[in-house]
């Protein structure tokens, strides 16, 4: 668990496994697979290809779309994306980067 309020800004924060990035303009941002379920989060970028971003703006996923994880397994992720809910992958999921919202 990541304790928002006690990381000091534009540095990095390591441990078990992950790997979160602090940056005073932008917040806290993290790839959406170490996000926690039932929480409302921002979407501040999608890394990777175009092609991608296009695939994921055509289902609502955005820059500046708050989403939350409905359910997580190995295979993928169901995101709550307004009243929708949307299944993708892992590999799709690790490009995604959300802050809390």
């Amino acid at each position: 668990m990541v304790c928002w309020n006690k990381l000091p800004l534009d540095s990095w924060t390591k441990g078990s496994n992950i790997a979160v990035l602090v940056n005073a303009n932008a917040g806290i941002t993290m790839p959406l697979i170490i996000a926690m379920k039932n929480v409302p989060l921002k979407v501040v970028a999608i890394k990777g290809d175009e092609k991608v971003a296009r695939h994921l703006a055509s289902l609502g996923i955005c820059r500046g779309q708050v989403v939350e994880i409905f359910s997580s397994s190995y295979e993928g992720y169901v995101l709550k994306v307004k009243e929708s809910r949307i299944a993708i992958n892992q590999e799709v999921a690790k490009r995604i980067e959300v802050i809390p919202a």
